[in-house]
């Protein structure tokens, strides 16, 4: 499904930021770390690249989607092609997720593979992944066989070899192409230093020194219920700056060292 992007404007804003006024010209942002990530193909010889990492996909594209899922599963991926389209192969089938995205030119649903959705079918699965990879370097890699990946798993690394790649490490591409920020990912980068030092200020402005329990101030959200045994929240340690006092305790609940 092919995709068509407005490049003009500011640009749409994606994710957590869809409502806010961005600092800079997205489109022109996202077009250029495209860019980017070709120049560093081109001086690497390198084909195709398959991006699965969430920074990597994010930069290439600007699109998001099950983010955190995306780090521990080959469920999304981008493949981007030298002197060629950029293919989104996403998480189910949400292609309104990408809507006014000038990087993207085609949209396809991700053929899973790994052990959790697919159990014991996975090479089965991977060579259906394998044969699509394989089919867009036939039709845009100009006669090269040379793809580079960033990250992938056995099976999706065999079933990409039996389609005749040859797969090389995608690092120096996305490292090298990140080093050299334009104007724009300043801006974005100063206004989202901004945000978090507005956040962690007001989060910061309720607590005392050596405060017993959580508080919480405007912008942050309802404290956890506090353990009456050791002062602790459940899933995550209490954030204090010293011991209790008169307790003998640290704020996690350990006795404090015996001096």
């Amino acid at each position: 499904m092919g995709m068509k992007g407005s490049r003009t404007g500011a640009g749409r804003q994606h994710g957590a930021m869809e409502f806010s006024l961005p600092p800079t010209d997205l489109d022109a942002v996202r077009l250029y770390r495209l860019g980017r990530l070709r120049s560093e193909m081109r001086k690497r010889d390198v084909a195709g690249l398959l991006l699965f990492d969430p920074i990597n996909t994010r930069y290439a594209t600007d699109s998001t989607n099950m983010q955190v899922w995306s780090m521990h599963y080959e469920t999304r991926c981008v493949f981007v092609a030298l002197e060629g389209p950029v293919v989104l192969f996403d998480y189910a089938d949400h292609p309104h997720m990408i809507e006014g995205l000038p990087t993207i030119d085609d949209y396809r649903v991700m053929p899973v593979f790994y052990y959790f959705a697919v159990g014991h079918r996975s090479e089965e699965f991977a060579a259906k992944f394998g044969a699509e990879i394989g089919d867009l370097m036939r039709q845009h890699g100009g006669g090269s066989r040379r793809l580079a990946v960033d990250r992938l798993s056995h099976p999706g690394s065999d079933a990409l070899r039996a389609e005749g790649l040859h797969l090389l490490d995608a690092g120096a591409i996305t490292e090298h192409a990140r080093s050299i920020k334009s104007a724009g990912e300043i801006a974005l980068m100063r206004a989202a230093i901004a945000v978090c030092e507005e956040a962690a200020g007001r989060c910061a402005k309720p607590f005392a020194p050596a405060s017993p329990k959580t508080r919480s101030g405007p912008g942050c959200r309802k404290p956890t219920p506090v353990s009456a045994a050791n002062g602790s929240r459940p899933g995550c340690s209490l954030p204090a700056r010293g011991p209790t006092p008169g307790s003998g305790k640290l704020p996690c609940g350990r006795s404090r060292p015996a001096t």
